[in-house]
């Protein structure tokens, strides 16, 4: 296990820029290079390519994309790196600017070994893909790695700032107020950069004693309708759970999936998508 601990440890130490392996190609600001591979090729373009996720599907994402290919320098003297160890590299990358992992498999039957992550930064959304092309799970002589760059979903969370007076005037006048509250993703766990939303429906509640709302999540179309209504739900009961753990009488809320059955824009686009995926607070009486 000492072993294995040093070893994982050099190659981490290893991520250092290395001298590049293909003319005019680079590595990326974001990922510097795992010692003893060089770039065989690279490719920067604007389109949309698949992305493994956690429960087997493709999800599919349009943007600026950079590719990768990198192969292993029989030169270094040593064995190429196993897959998982590849994998780990990068995911401790992005586990310390705050993004998380999407999927990861070491011997899928597919053909489709690799990882996928996401990750913001500098007010762009990253999309991650390391595929391996050569050799095996213990030793990869190559492998190919995808980012793909998005601009941020602006979305503005209303009414934060005001301590939710501004969400009860919306409540009011239309009876629901749509917030987009960050999970990770296809998941029900709440990022942490979303707590000051849950901390304004929390004043709401505090400031209108007798108000009593639905929470009712809503997702995009990418996805079976069966699971986006599991999901929707599961994420409309971990707010009201964060609620509950905040002192809310939990008798004044309920949830409710909707799944993709509500859009309220259009889901063939980045940005329509990122619209449905939102939390509603839907006002049952007061």
């Amino acid at each position: 296990m000492k072993g294995i601990a040093i070893a994982i440890l050099l190659l981490y130490s290893a991520l250092a820029k290395a001298q590049s392996g293909s003319e005019n190609c680079k590595d990326h600001p974001l990922f510097a290079r795992i010692a003893g591979y060089t770039i065989d090729d690279c490719a920067e373009n604007f389109g949309m390519i698949p992305f493994h996720v956690e429960d087997g599907s493709n999800l599919q994402k349009e943007g600026n994309i950079k590719q990768i290919s990198y192969k292993w320098s029989e030169g270094a003297g040593k064995k190429a790196s196993a897959l998982s160890q590849i994998i780990k590299a990068y995911e401790t990358i992005v586990y310390k600017r705050g993004g998380t992992k999407v999927f990861s498999c070491t011997s899928c039957v597919d053909g489709n070994s690799g990882a996928t992550f996401n990750l913001s930064n500098d007010g762009r959304n990253y999309w991650i893909k390391i595929t391996a092309i050569v050799g095996t799970a213990t030793e990869t002589k190559g492998y190919d790695l995808v980012i793909l760059s998005t601009e941020e979903d602006k979305e503005e969370e209303k009414d934060v700032e005001d301590g939710g007076g501004g969400m009860y005037a919306e409540l009011d006048k239309t009876g629901r107020v749509a917030l987009y509250i960050n999970f990770e993703t296809g998941k029900s766990i709440i990022k942490p950069e979303s707590e000051p939303t849950i901390s304004a429906i929390e004043q709401l509640l505090a400031d209108y004693p007798t108000l009593v709302i639905s929470i009712e999540g809503h997702t995009d179309n990418i996805g079976s309708p069966a699971s986006n209504k599991t999901l929707s739900l599961a994420r409309a009961n971990a707010v009201i759970n964060s609620l509950v753990k905040r002192g809310v009488d939990k008798n004044r809320l309920s949830a409710k999936g909707w799944g993709q059955e509500k859009p309220i824009a259009n889901n063939e686009s980045d940005e329509g998508r990122a619209k449905n995926r939102r939390v509603e607070i839907v006002k049952v009486k007061e």
